[in-house]
């Protein structure tokens, strides 16, 4: 990313209060210890995940199977199923019951239970700082929100 940046003319400068403070910031590469660093806590979250998988769904699943897929790959709902990863396959209408069901929630038979739709944004400083920060710096020169990024 840090590239492509500097391609177009963007320079970025980081000022911060400890060595990692901005790790894994797409304006520069990463250096071997902070990759260290990252793949340390992905590889202690991925370790987490999998213990309360099989914790979880202890009796359900396939033990082989499931170390087969722990590789990041998606599957179909019917894979899943096949390795012991959910108990059925449906429809959204049938998760809807299902969770009605579980809520004690009264709905008239062969009808979807009533939802609530909630719709959530992320803050303007979620949005700026976060995943989409690129975007956000390209949406600010094309003019879409009034301000301009000066390319050196």
């Amino acid at each position: 990313m840090s590239g492509l940046l500097e391609k177009i003319g963007v320079n970025a400068t980081a000022i911060t209060s400890g060595k990692h403070k901005d790790i894994g910031s797409p304006t520069r590469p990463m250096d071997a210890e902070e990759e260290k660093i990252i793949k340390d806590i992905i590889n202690e979250v991925f370790g987490e995940f999998k213990q309360t998988v099989l914790e979880g769904r202890k009796g359900k699943l396939d033990i082989e199977k499931f170390e087969g897929v722990l590789d990041g790959r998606m599957l179909s709902g019917r894979q899943a199923k096949e390795i012991g990863l959910v108990d059925s396959v449906g429809t959204k209408k049938d998760a809807l019951r299902k969770a009605a069901d579980l809520a004690g929630l009264k709905y008239e038979k062969g009808k979807e239970p009533t939802m609530c739709k909630i719709k959530v944004s992320p803050t303007e400083s979620e949005s700026l700082f976060g995943v989409d920060m690129l975007a956000q710096l390209f949406r600010m020169n094309s003019g879409d929100s009034g301000w301009k990024l000066k390319m050196q």
